[in-house]
């Protein structure tokens, strides 16, 4: 095998073309419209419909919950279709949830196309991706991730800024419809790839040090090992490594998720101004962007479980300058920055140890699995930190985050760093 960088991705010309769709596919499903577009959109369905923020919000968290549906159905069809296939058909129905609540002039109707939205996008941004991933890039699927994951990171930073730009001109209907628009185009490009490196004339990790013969003689054992493998879903689930990863590397993001989500109350506890919290979350995403990537380098270069180890230490390190100075300024800007980078690096790794455990052949068995549990988990940070911090104080949520990242790192040293299925290892 040729020697891959451990710094400069080495995808090749078409799995760069994978990479950036992976790019578009996050940024329309985590961090985007409905979720850090949000902090402007509540603003002006309030204004045009009199819709008050815990009404949106209350269907926001709803199709948050209702998401772990999407994960089981898209993950069922694209055993069956591949990932590309789930991903098209994803990105029209998402496509069609905008188009529904561009016209919605009725808050059941607006539920009806977001609660849709979330449901819809998890085909490509929780499935699609991760697919593509472990198909193209067994190897480097760090990497990869470290790349697809600056989407959720650049949607944050920008989306409020798009929709500032574009509502005075086109109104908020004519934004959604333009979110639609961009969703078919994108689903035009994904029709361009293919589910496998081998099927485009390409290597997989673009590793050319193997031959062309036998690539074909390893992509035919492998159609035949899918055919027959003994991971179904009852086995997937009676295994102790599914657990541990979907638990493992859950519960940081947990914890993160938590954090990020009251941010502004939590400073205020800390007798800062709210404009203090708004602007570092408007600032700080330069950081998410060195996770996504200083993730992905140290998945490539140490392991996925050295990177998660590290990145979980991080966490636990924010959670600390928090409790001993969260009143000073500094201190809590350089721990919210530490706070972005682990829930940017803690995105990439969970879908990379499922590959290093489960293997390229086996990761559409085990993918859906882990991600419904891993997002049952992490859709229950905010009301859990929420919940302590009014049952007690936001210092003791900060000491709980600490308990939460120990737990995770026991679960991490308990997990296997190896493939434990009889497909092909990543």
């Amino acid at each position: 095998m040729n020697k891959l960088s451990n710094y400069v991705p080495n995808f090749g010309f078409k799995g760069w073309g994978i990479a950036i769709l992976a790019i578009c596919f996050y940024y329309f499903y985590l961090g985007g419209v409905f979720d850090a577009g949000l902090n402007t959109l509540v603003g002006v369905y309030n204004e045009l419909y009199g819709w008050s923020i815990t009404q949106i919000m209350f269907f926001v968290s709803l199709g948050g919950w209702l998401a772990v549906l999407g994960i089981g159905i898209f993950g069922a069809l694209c055993k069956k279709k591949g990932a590309k296939f789930v991903s098209i058909i994803g990105l029209f129905l998402v496509a069609v949830s905008f188009l529904i609540v561009a016209f919605s002039k009725s808050l059941p109707m607006f539920a009806f196309g977001l609660v849709m939205n979330f449901v819809c996008a998890t085909s490509y941004g929780v499935v699609g991706v991760g697919q593509f991933g472990a198909n193209w890039f067994p190897r480097t699927k760090g990497m990869y991730m470290g790349i697809a994951t600056m989407g959720v990171t650049l949607a944050s930073a920008t989306i409020n800024l798009v929709i500032h730009a574009l509502i005075p001109r086109i109104g908020v209907s004519g934004f959604m419809i333009a979110c639609a628009v961009t969703c078919v185009v994108i689903a035009g490009l994904v029709a361009l790839v293919k589910n496998y490196p081998e099927e485009a004339g390409a290597f997989p990790d673009n590793d050319k040090s193997v031959s062309r013969a036998e690539l074909d003689v390893a992509a035919q054992a492998a159609a035949e090992y899918k055919k027959n493998s003994p991971w179904n879903p009852k086995k997937v689930l009676a295994t102790p490594e599914t657990w541990k990863v979907a638990i493992g590397w859950g519960i940081p993001m947990l914890a993160s998720t938590g954090v990020m989500g009251q941010l502004v109350p939590l400073l205020i506890t800390y007798g800062h101004d709210p404009m203090f919290g708004i602007i570092l979350l408007s600032s700080m995403w330069p950081c998410g962007v060195l996770g996504n990537y200083l993730a992905g380098v140290l998945d490539q270069r140490f392991g996925t479980k050295a990177a998660s180890v590290l990145v979980v230490f991080l966490e636990a390190l924010a959670a600390l300058l928090m409790i001993a100075f969260g009143r000073n300024a500094v201190v809590v800007a350089i721990a919210t920055g530490l706070f972005m980078f682990a829930i940017s690096g803690c995105s990439n790794i969970s879908m990379s140890m499922t590959t290093t455990v489960f293997g390229r052949n086996d990761f559409e068995n085990a993918w859906p699995a882990i991600s419904i549990i891993s997002k049952i988990i992490m859709s229950s940070g905010v009301v859990i930190i929420a919940l302590i911090a009014e049952k007690s104080s936001y210092q003791t949520s900060f000491i709980a985050i600490i308990g939460i990242v120990i737990i995770a790192f026991i679960i991490m040293l308990c997990t296997k760093n190896k493939c434990i299925t009889n497909g092909e290892p990543s």
